[in-house]
């Protein structure tokens, strides 16, 4: 041990080690990612804990939608907005919430498009997928093809369900999203650099049997 410090002196030009300030230099190299680990620990532990809460909130929201104790679709979200907001404690602005109460005639009707039968292949050019691509095209695109209007609207739509919360036995689907704004901007570069995180729940459950037909809008 006494050879190798003699010569590390030597190398030094006669010397000493001095480890003084080593500590100091080396937290504020440690220090960046310890902060970074901590907050992005409790952003992401905020952004779980408000998704259960919204997720536990539109439940009880809905178990008050299918009993149709108000007469309009509207106050129906009212009083659903104020159950999602006691259900988050205020941890995110029901303002900037935005809900949807579509109907469907059954579960697994639910996200349902309507049905369309797609344009058979071209007989000159088989490889040609421009209409025969398993997806509806409008006129607009030069294809031909029919689909099912189940909503009477006279246009094709994605989905079938029909927006309300319906009348007794219908099934209805409740969802609402509402923008998380991230609490810390370095963590929020990696996160999300809009300084926004989507928050979603949804929801399906039926009306009860004897549930009357209501009326109005039924998203905001």
């Amino acid at each position: 041990m006494k050879r190798i410090l003699s010569i590390s002196r030597v190398i030094l030009g006669g010397r000493r080690f001095d480890d003084r300030g080593v500590a100091i230099i080396e937290f504020a190299l440690v220090m960046p990612i310890l902060l970074l680990m901590t907050f992005g620990a409790i952003e992401i532990g905020m952004i779980m804990a408000v998704q259960s809460t919204l997720e536990g909130g539109l439940k009880e929201a809905s178990r008050y939608g299918i009993t149709g104790q108000t007469p309009s679709d509207s106050a129906r979200i009212d009083k659903i907005r104020a159950i999602l907001a006691d259900h988050t404690i205020d941890l995110v602005d029901m303002n900037e919430a935005v809900f949807s109460v579509k109907t469907y005639p059954s579960f697994s009707g639910v996200g349902q498009p309507e049905p369309f039968v797609d344009s058979a292949p071209d007989p000159d050019d088989p490889s040609d997928t421009t209409c025969h691509n398993n997806k509806y095209d409008p006129p607009s695109t030069g294809c031909t093809e029919t689909f099912t209007d189940t909503d009477g609207d006279g246009v094709w739509d994605p989905d079938i369900g029909q927006d309300g919360a319906g009348m007794g036995g219908e099934v209805v689907s409740y969802s609402v999203e509402i923008p998380w704004h991230v609490m810390t901007p370095f963590v929020g570069k990696l996160l999300a650099p809009s300084g926004k995180i989507p928050l979603r729940a949804t929801i399906v459950v039926r009306n009860e049997p004897n549930l009357y037909k209501n009326a109005g809008s039924s998203s905001n």
